[in-house]
């Protein structure tokens, strides 16, 4: 067994519990519903401990000036984003394991949910951000 295998089998529990998106079909009544936009990126989860994960918990090799600036404690969903039409260079970015600084200051971690926190979507959305406030908004 591979280092690489066993860290994806280790972090296979990261990516549970992680909401998955649907679509509005435009008809649906969503009074009362939270809606966020779909972003062109790669979805991942932030472990709070030091480690990013995709969703099917494959390790993404971030430079520490990404991982340094994340709080920990607390488990974070969100999408790497480069910006709209750039799907194809953020997934040559991420995929790397040799952490290209300067690619990576392009890159940055947009924050939808705290899955392991108690309660709602709601009660949920509160942890996230305040364990973002002493983040750095380039990050």
């Amino acid at each position: 067994l591979g280092i690489k295998d066993a860290a994806s089998r280790a972090n296979e529990g990261v990516a549970k519990g992680v909401a998955l998106a649907s679509s509005w079909d435009g008809d649906k009544d969503v009074a009362g519903w939270l809606l966020s936009e779909k972003l062109d990126g790669q979805r991942c989860v932030w472990d709070g401990k030091g480690g990013l994960w995709t969703r099917t918990g494959h390790e993404v090799f971030a430079p520490t000036f990404l991982t340094d600036a994340l709080p920990t404690g607390v488990s974070l969903d969100g999408e790497l984003w480069m910006g709209r039409g750039k799907f194809q260079e953020l997934m040559s970015v991420s995929r790397r394991q040799d952490r290209p600084e300067a690619e990576w200051r392009k890159v940055v971690f947009v924050v939808f949910d705290a899955p392991a926190a108690a309660g709602g979507i709601g009660a949920r959305l509160a942890v996230a951000r305040a364990a973002l406030l002493s983040v750095p908004a380039n990050v």
